[in-house]
């Protein structure tokens, strides 16, 4: 599994999504986890679970460079509609009037803001 730079648009912005690779390979050559915005790569070993916010950092992962590895990967995520959803008492936001498809765009900041205030500081 290579997985160009992208962001999970249809995941909560705040929620977390939980990378597992797994397979044969060297986790320093052949599984890092790339997070653009952050100018980073973190090394993954198999069966090791990585735990990011999918929906507000552009993410990768680096290709497999030693001859025979193999990875694959098992990814688990929270799904944004679920929460536009329930935020929008029971509607799509295709049914909603123009005024109010307008808020809720506007609001999206502030929810994805309110989202990460919720984990732990810690300061290292």
């Amino acid at each position: 599994v290579v997985c160009e730079r992208h962001l999970d648009c249809t995941n909560l912005g705040p929620g977390l999504c939980c990378i597992v690779p797994f397979g044969q390979f060297d986790p320093a050559a052949d599984c890092r986890v790339g997070l653009a915005d952050l100018d980073c790569e973190v090394e993954v070993g198999p069966g090791v679970p990585l735990l990011i916010p999918s929906a507000a950092f552009t993410h990768y992962n680096t290709p497999l460079v030693t001859e025979g590895a193999r990875r694959g990967s098992a990814v688990f995520w929270t799904g944004g509609t679920m929460f536009q959803y329930r935020e929008l008492d029971g509607r799509m936001v295709s049914e909603l009037t123009s005024a109010e498809r307008d808020q809720y765009h506007l609001g999206r900041v502030s929810r994805i803001a309110a989202g990460i205030a919720r984990f732990p500081e810690r300061n290292i």
